[in-house]
């Protein structure tokens, strides 16, 4: 048990770490777009070019524990997050080069939310429509994280060009790498229940207030 939460802690600070790197290259000032570039041509690639040239671009960024895990015969359960990890950073990092650069993804006065969050927070102040961003939503939790890519970047480029909330993309990454958790009895608490809880339950609240008074 220790090792395994252990190794999630590591995984979850690297995932920061990577969206922090791919956040750079894309400022305006950044003497590394060439390697934003080559990460969003990841996405007209196969699978097994685009891992090559993901742990090309960012194979920096991992540190060495991780290499001496992947090369240690690691438990069934370090196996199964590893390969989460993998399939997640394989996914994401790619869309977040693709998404424009936004500047307010790491200011310090923006509140940290998941997508589910910013998405409905972005409907009650009259940027996004609800009817469109709702069957996008739905779609994209009904689909696994294999599939996910064309819908998660639609959601993405749509929120960005609202340019009214940042994309929490630590959250993001965490988020999608615990995407196909399974419920367990009396326990709804996955990632996609969470974000269907925040976006519909958020837009209940405004569409029926209850008073409060007795």
């Amino acid at each position: 048990m220790s090792e395994t939460k252990r190794s999630r802690d590591d995984l979850k600070d690297i995932f920061t770490d990577i969206a922090w790197k791919i956040h750079e290259y894309g400022a305006p000032n950044s003497r590394q777009r060439a390697r934003l570039a080559g990460l969003r041509r990841c996405r007209q690639t196969s699978e097994e070019r685009r891992a090559i040239m993901i742990w090309t671009i960012l194979g920096h960024a991992l540190p060495n524990n991780l290499q001496d895990e992947r090369s240690s015969p690691p438990s069934a359960s370090l196996a199964n997050m590893e390969q989460d990890f993998l399939e997640t950073l394989y996914l994401l990092a790619p869309i977040q080069a693709t998404v424009k650069h936004g500047v307010n993804d790491y200011a310090p006065m923006t509140p940290r939310a998941d997508l589910a969050t910013s998405l409905i927070q972005c409907v009650r102040t009259g940027a996004l429509q609800f009817e469109p961003v709702e069957r996008r939503f739905n779609r994209l939790l009904m689909t696994p994280r294999r599939n996910i890519e064309k819908q998660l970047l639609s959601l993405l480029q749509i929120l960005r060009g609202t340019e009214r909330v940042g994309i929490d993309w630590p959250s993001l990454y965490w988020d999608l790498f615990d995407w196909e958790q399974r419920r367990h009895a009396l326990n709804h608490n996955t990632v996609r229940t969470r974000w269907a809880r925040h976006f519909f339950g958020m837009q209940e609240e405004e569409t029926n207030p209850v008073s409060k008074e007795k």
